[in-house]
């Protein structure tokens, strides 16, 4: 019939391009012949059609599901399924859903459950598979789907934990009688994990896993004494660098076994903490020549670079919590927090800057950093150099849902922070509490239980949380208390990166 109307197209354009004479009888004859066809095309149109599929299903928005109608639904013709491959979220209410239905014809009617009639604007209850079946309009055929509403049955954002214990253990070299393992740390680098830690009773000992940590083999350690704290062992560039409190220096290794002192001679012998590493600079703090203790970076220990501000009291040295990670924007930060900071002498409620400086202050701050030099205090707002004595030591006693403790944990996970373990005086247990910060730890909140340890867990101190590149958090090292190490290894995963370790 389309090819008929085309013809008398056809036919009228090429009289009027050949300038012949149209007699208006036959023009008539044109427009009765275009009029029906066109009647007859009509006629097609509005017969009635054999077609009972649907092409498009989907489900109106309701208050209770955030996002429902862009949840996609797969038509599966052949089988005469229609079903969500992404699942709605944990405990979604699919009891009252409105359906959105759109057919390749006009059916005649349909059914629900072979039963129930629907007049598309009523919600129906979809907690269980649901027929469908489609009536065509000329009442020669039928379709019958099967729809399910496929809901996650698991909490995605659960991290569910599984224990094992490798083959050996680091802890049976370093336990004993009067032993303590509160200096440990593990890292992953150079494609190896990298356990460090020694005790009251033994010298510095290093233990190395190339399959995430299942089994362990004992290297031989050079240049390291009593003293170390493995706790601040940072990665800047391809080294390592790591501080030793009893004879103050400064130790750096390429290849994690070897290690020799880094030569002082750019800072002047003025050396006194390691603070950390951000983007591949050492980052520490030093005296300088007025002795005000400030902030420095360095790539290589020839090039310094000093902060103009000086170092604040309560900035934690020793114990602190400290984490590497990078910004959903690709910034590298430094964090640290808790553990002890330092602290001056004072006079006249002012503070004196000299070569006295402890690191005996309990401190409950956190701090942040994106370059090495200018800090962040995450806790309070106020300018750090214009504080008080009596202004710090206030908010150093500030009342905080963490508490004073030390050795605790802080690591980046799931683009959020946390911190968990450490332990509030020499004299107690570590405790399980986890916390976590939405904002780069401004502010903290204690984690519901889908995101804590399991109840066979260990509360443990100084230990080491490492996730890698399929979201899993393990767990190495720490201990229970100053004298009780422990041996076994945490695994963990939120649900929603994969529901099997």
């Amino acid at each position: 019939m389309f090819l008929i109307l085309h013809l008398i197209n056809f036919i009228i354009v090429r009289m009027f391009s050949k300038k012949l004479v149209v007699s208006i009888p036959c023009l008539s004859l044109f427009a009765c012949m275009a009029f029906l066809f066109t009647s007859c095309l009509n006629d097609d149109q509005e017969s009635l059609s054999g077609d009972a599929a649907i092409y498009k299903f989907y489900f109106i928005d309701n208050d209770s599901i955030e996002g429902l109608s862009d949840y996609k639904f797969t038509i599966d013709q052949v089988n005469n399924r229609i079903f969500n491959q992404d699942s709605l979220p944990y405990h979604s209410d699919v009891t009252h859903l409105v359906p959105s239905i759109s057919f390749f014809a006009t059916p005649k009617g349909w059914l629900f459950n072979d039963s129930l009639t629907w007049n598309t604007k009523d919600s129906l209850d979809f907690s269980s598979p649901m027929t469908l079946t489609i009536f065509s309009s000329d009442g020669s055929s039928s379709k019958k789907y099967t729809i399910t509403v496929n809901v996650h049955q698991v909490d995605p954002d659960s991290i569910a934990w599984t224990k094992t214990v490798p083959s050996y253990s680091p802890a049976i070299g370093i336990s004993g009688a009067g032993a303590y393992t509160q200096n440990t740390k593990t890292i992953n680098w150079n494609g190896n994990l990298w356990m460090y830690s020694y005790s009251s009773s033994t010298t510095p000992q290093l233990y190395v896993s190339g399959d995430k940590g299942n089994t362990w083999t004992q290297n031989a350690l050079s240049g390291l004494a009593l003293g170390t704290q493995f706790g601040g062992l940072s990665v800047a560039g391809n080294k390592l660098y790591v501080y030793n409190t009893l004879n103050k220096s400064l130790h750096v290794s390429g290849d994690g076994s070897n290690w020799s002192n880094v030569d002082m001679t750019a800072v002047k012998d003025s050396f006194c903490y390691l603070v950390g590493a951000v983007d591949g600079k050492v980052c520490g703090i030093a005296e300088d020549a007025a002795g005000y203790l400030r902030f420095f970076t360095t790539p290589d220990f020839v090039t310094i670079e000093y902060s103009k501000s000086v170092v604040p009291l309560g900035f934690p040295v020793r114990g602190q919590a400290t984490a590497n990670y990078t910004t959903s924007t690709g910034v590298s930060v430094l964090t640290t927090g808790l553990g002890y900071g330092i602290s001056y002498p004072s006079y006249d409620g002012k503070f004196i800057f000299n070569s006295t400086s402890t690191d005996n202050v309990y401190t409950t701050m956190f701090w942040s950093t994106q370059d090495g030099l200018n800090w962040a205090n995450l806790t309070s707002n106020k300018a750090t150099e214009i504080l008080t004595v009596d202004e710090w030591n206030a908010l150093i006693a500030k009342e905080v849902p963490y508490g004073r403790r030390t050795g605790a944990s802080l690591y980046q996970y799931d683009k959020v922070l946390y911190l968990a373990g450490g332990i509030k005086s020499q004299s107690a247990t570590s405790d399980g509490t986890v916390w976590y910060s939405r904002d780069g730890g401004s502010n903290w909140i204690e984690a519901e239980t889908k995101k804590i340890f399991p109840p066979n867990y260990d509360p443990r101190m100084n230990a080491s949380f490492i996730v890698d590149e399929n979201n899993v958090i393990s767990v190495y090292g720490g201990s229970k208390d100053y004298a009780t190490p422990l041996t076994d290894i945490w695994r963990g995963r939120m649900n929603k990166y994969g529901f099997s370790l």
